[in-house]
């Protein structure tokens, strides 16, 4: 016996499959109590009676206040990050100390505003420049490295935020 997962469609019909989901779809109904938005009272007043525009005043403030601590809150979290995912140029991979520096050396002196960074990983030296946020942003400055090494890549990395966003600054 052969079966399988599609359905068997019959002569005549045009549709393998056709059912009546309206019985089972949610209905709400409002009522005149339900509103989403109040606009004759603010939020902070807790009785229905009509606000004066010193107390409407005071209780904008009051709000104001507490935004700009939360604000302030976040502002502090995001100074403390200084590190995100982002891209960039591989030059050099291999054994010989000598050939990691002169990598190192050229992007130095070809391409002073990026920062060139050599990794160790026993036995393995890695040369990479840049600090780039986006890809097309490391794909602009590949071209011209590759014309000293035909062998670089644009990688993932973890970049610097400060170092990424000057040098987005400088491409334009």
């Amino acid at each position: 016996m052969i079966t399988s997962c599609a359905p068997a469609i019959r002569p005549g019909s045009s549709s393998p499959y056709q059912q009546d989901l309206s019985k089972v779809r949610p209905r709400y109904q409002f009522n005149d109590d339900d509103v989403l938005i109040k606009k004759s009272a603010p939020a902070a007043k807790a009785s229905d009676a009509p606000v004066s525009g010193s107390k409407a005043a005071e209780a904008s403030a009051s709000v104001n206040r507490e935004l700009g601590e939360i604000i302030q809150a976040i502002n502090q979290q995001n100074k403390s990050v200084r590190y995100m995912p982002g891209y960039r140029i591989q030059l050099y991979v291999g054994n010989i100390r000598s050939e990691a520096d002169a990598a190192k050396s050229f992007v130095y002196r070809a391409f002073p505003e990026l920062s060139p960074y050599i990794t160790f990983n026993q036995p393995t030296y890695r040369v990479k420049a840049g600090d780039f946020m986006s890809k097309t942003e490391a794909e602009h400055v590949l071209s011209s490295i590759k014309l000293q090494y035909a062998s670089a890549v644009i990688v993932p990395d973890k970049i610097e935020i400060e170092k990424g966003l000057l040098q987005a600054m400088d491409d334009r």
